[in-house]
């Protein structure tokens, strides 16, 4: 009798030295997780699904920024905009990633040009442009997408999304994925925004697949296919010494350009078509500087508001003494690059 007592008390005093041991042990990683600023990851990343009146794409954001910790912060800002800004925390500076959106009204005056030099159209029913920043050749870690989102048919109803990014170190733009990512960022947070401000939105698929950086280099008059296709006769290319162009895809974008060349690429005429808060930028700015250089607008529904196209003489030939400008036939050719670029937007045509 007294040796079971024995070892019944020797089973319930090792049973109560194993949860003791257990529970230090769950003590201890716990202090650990706490110490290590683990605590902290979860509590941000958990942030993340609301922070910004919960429109942030946050999955989006994560994908972007795996296994590592971010804080986030933003809402609404000044004169109605709003802003949501995510960015790594405890790396280097030169490492550190950020993700910045900001949405604004689009009958207001963009702070910026988007859409030119490396950008491309972000297509699948967006008005949008995906812009590759000028990084060194190792890496691209920078790049922004804008798009214009309509609310209704009125004229200026709609809204200007943008999102600009910094990858943290070992991230690169050149992985289609990565594009990818960053362009949902954008679509699904202004998607959500819209649906909570009651902005009646018309937005695009999602999007599957962004081309690489737009390929620039200047090619044969007679290969163009996108926005300088058909703008000038061989009789007038002759006549103003045109031989390459510099040219965008036709697919919507906020900005569309077209550059008109001579041989090796010599920028000669620059085309512009700008919609919503660019066109108004560039009208506050003055426009085209180019004395007698024709313009055109035109009404257009939704966030395209009041659209402006002009043509002139570029940077170039200006200062290396460019030859009488030939108005008419520029103004010709203005009008057919408007004309094209307008249907596509759903604009009334273009006029003086």
């Amino acid at each position: 009798m007294t040796r079971m007592v024995w070892a019944r008390f020797r089973s319930r005093r090792r049973a109560r030295l194993t949860a003791s041991w257990a529970a230090a042990v769950v003590a201890a990683a716990g202090g650990c997780f706490w110490l290590s600023g683990g605590y902290d990851a979860w509590r941000h990343d958990r942030a993340l699904d609301t922070v910004c009146d919960g429109d942030l794409a946050a999955g989006q954001v994560r994908a972007l920024f795996p296994d590592v910790e971010l804080l986030s912060r933003g809402g609404a800002g000044g004169g109605g905009d709003w802003y949501c800004v995510a960015s790594t925390a405890d790396v280097e500076r030169d490492g550190r990633g950020r993700v910045a959106v900001g949405i604004e009204r689009a009958d207001g005056s963009a702070s910026r040009r988007d859409g030119e030099g490396g950008a491309v159209p972000l297509g699948h029913g967006w008005t949008g442009s995906f812009a590759f920043g000028d990084d060194d050749r190792a890496a691209v870690r920078h790049a922004a997408v804008s798009v214009l989102v309509d609310c209704g048919k009125g004229s200026g109803d709609g809204l200007l999304a943008t999102v600009e990014a910094r990858l943290a170190r070992g991230g690169d733009f050149r992985d289609a994925r990565t594009r990818v990512r960053l362009a949902a960022v954008l679509t699904e947070t202004v998607t959500a925004y819209a649906e909570r401000t009651g902005c009646d939105a018309r937005t695009g698929s999602p999007v599957r697949d962004v081309p690489a950086p737009a390929d620039r280099t200047p090619r044969p008059l007679g290969g163009a296919a996108g926005t300088c296709a058909g703008l000038v006769d061989p009789a007038t290319a002759r006549a103003w010494g045109v031989t390459t162009v510099a040219e965008h895809p036709r697919t919507p974008a906020p900005v569309e350009t077209c550059g008109l060349g001579g041989p090796g690429g010599t920028p000669l005429y620059d085309f512009t078509a700008l919609y919503g808060p660019y066109a108004r930028h560039e009208q506050r700015q003055g426009g085209a500087a180019t004395a007698g250089a024709p313009r055109l607008t035109a009404v257009c529904p939704g966030a395209g508001g009041t659209a402006r196209y002009s043509a002139h003489p570029s940077s170039d030939a200006l200062r290396e003494g460019a030859p009488p400008l030939d108005r008419a036939g520029l103004q010709a050719a203005l009008k057919r690059f408007a004309d094209r670029s307008a249907a596509a937007h759903g604009c009334a045509v273009p006029v003086r």
